[in-house]
């Protein structure tokens, strides 16, 4: 994980202690402090590169604290917190932009990859900053099924 790039990331709010369980309760919000370039590199895919701007808020995956134990445990802070912010940030692109960041852009979105190279780029990353093979799939795959556009979604 050494020399790997970690924008400043601040808390603006815990989850909500039914998050995940009750449907209106809020879960976790973060924001970048300072932007964040990072690049798709998944192999076989173009080369994209991309700068998050600072102010951008985003909830790590949204993974309801149900979750954060068996069967995946996963944490939303240490190794997973920056391929986190960056498959938030393409899966905000790919469902059409939140308002904050098409302001950011004044209307004009970057170019953004399909949901399947999204879904493999967070996966790529979760092993460059150092995550388990094993966790770093199955998160992977838990993405690549219920994340936007994945495979079980099926009401989108």
């Amino acid at each position: 994980m050494k020399d790997l790039p970690h924008p400043e990331i601040i808390a603006l709010r815990d989850p909500d202690p039914f998050y995940g369980i009750w449907p209106w309760a809020k879960g976790p919000l973060w924001e970048t402090r300072t932007p964040h370039s990072f690049d798709i590199l998944v192999p076989g895919y173009q080369h994209l590169s991309y700068t998050i701007p600072a102010g951008y808020t985003f909830n790590k995956a949204s993974t309801p604290p149900i979750l954060w134990g068996p069967p995946l445990y996963y944490t939303p802070d240490g190794l997973c917190e920056v391929p986190s912010l960056e498959h938030d940030y393409l899966c905000d692109l790919l469902t059409g932009g939140s308002l904050w960041l098409k302001k950011q852009y004044e209307g004009k979105l970057p170019k953004f990859p399909p949901a399947v190279i999204i879904h493999e780029h967070f996966r790529l990353q979760l092993l460059r900053y150092g995550l388990r093979a094993s966790k770093a799939q199955a998160w992977g795959t838990a993405v690549a099924l219920l994340g936007p556009k994945g495979k079980l979604k099926f009401w989108e």
